[in-house]
C-alpha cells in the first residue's frame, strides 16, 4: 500500500477513534495484517487481532486513554514511525539487507548516550543512525542517564525514525518539558516511588510516555503475581518497560521472559 495512503488512512482513523475505538483499532490491526508479508509481522498483528476479539480486553482501556491524553500529532508520527516505516518498510529493507550480507539485522537498537559521551561524539551517534535507516532500522532505545534534552537535536535530524528514551525522574523538569515539543518520541521514565508526580505532568502535556522498571531476583513475586504491573498501571503509561539488573542471575531473567 502506497505510503500517502497509509497516512491517510491513519489519520481517519485517530479521528474516528474517539467516537468508536474498539471498531476502529480492530480496522487498524486488520489493515496493518494485509500489509505483512514477514512472519514476525503476521505472527505479531494475528496475536494482537486475537486479543481485540474480545470486547472486554484491558488494551480497550488503554486505547480510549492513550487518544484521551495524547497529543494526535505525537500519536500519529510515533505510530506511524514504528508501524509503518520500522515494522512494514524497514523490515522488507532489513530482510533484503540479510541476503545480501548474509548476517541478522535487528529491528531495534539499544544505544548508551551518557552526556560527555555524547558531546564528544555526536557525529558518529548521528552516523550510527544514519546506517541503521539504510539497513532498515528505524526504532530506537537510547539510554539517556542525564539531561535527556541534549540528545532531542539528534532525533530531530531523523523524523522518520521513532525514539524511546529511557531517563529517570531527575532529569525530567520544566526545562525539560519545554523542550520535548518532538513527535517521533516516546519518554520512558524510571517506575518508583517517586514516579508518580512526574507522569502526573508528562500526562498533563499530553506527551507519549510508558514507564521502565529495572529488577532483579526480589522482584520475581511481584512480576509474576501482576502486582508491578498492576501498581504501575496506575501511572497511565504505555508501555511497562522491564529491564534486568546487570547481576540479575539468567534463570531469573528466562523466568521473567516466560512471565511476560
Amino acid at each position: 500500500m502506497p505510503r500517502i495512503l497509509v497516512e491517510t488512512t491513519v489519520k481517519k482513523a485517530l479521528k474516528s477513534i474517539k467516537h468508536n475505538p474498539e471498531r476502529t483499532a480492530r480496522n487498524l490491526i486488520d489493515m496493518a495484517l494485509q500489509l505483512s508479508d514477514g512472519r514476525f509481522q503476521i505472527d505479531f498483528f494475528t496475536a494482537v487481532q486475537k486479543i481485540l476479539q474480545d470486547e472486554d480486553s484491558a488494551y480497550y482501556k488503554l486505547i480510549r486513554d492513550v487518544i484521551a491524553h495524547v497529543d494526535t500529532d505525537k500519536l500519529y508520527t510515533f505510530g506511524i514511525n514504528v508501524g509503518y516505516n520500522s515494522c512494514t518498510l524497514g523490515a522488507q529493507r532489513i530482510r533484503e539487507n540479510e541476503k545480501v550480507l548474509g548476517c541478522n539485522i535487528p529491528w531495534t537498537i539499544s544505544v548508551q548516550a551518557g552526556t560527555e559521551q555524547f558531546e564528544n561524539n555526536q557525529q558518529k551517534y548521528d552516523d550510527l543512525i544514519s546506517e541503521g535507516e539504510s539497513l532498515g532500522v528505524y526504532t530506537w532505545k537510547l539510554f539517556v542517564p542525564d539531561r535527556p534534552e541534549i540528545i532531542y537535536p539528534l532525533i530531530e535530524k531523523h523524523p522518520d525514525c521513532a525514539f524511546c528514551v529511557f531517563c529517570g525522574i531527575n532529569e525530567i523538569n520544566s526545562e525539560f518539558l519545554e523542550a520535548t515539543t518532538l513527535n517521533n518520541l516516546m519518554i520512558i521514565v524510571r517506575y518508583d516511588e517517586n514516579a508518580d508526580n512526574i507522569c502526573a505532568e508528562l500526562r498533563a502535556n499530553k506527551l507519549l510516555y510508558s514507564v521502565w522498571y529495572q529488577y532483579g531476583h526480589k522482584d520475581t513475586e511481584i512480576i509474576i503475581n501482576g502486582d508491578l504491573f498492576n501498581n504501575a498501571r496506575q501511572l497511565s503509561p504505555v508501555f511497562t518497560v522491564l529491564i534486568p539488573h546487570k547481576e540479575c542471575p539468567e534463570e531469573v531473567r528466562r523466568v521473567i521472559h516466560l512471565t511476560v
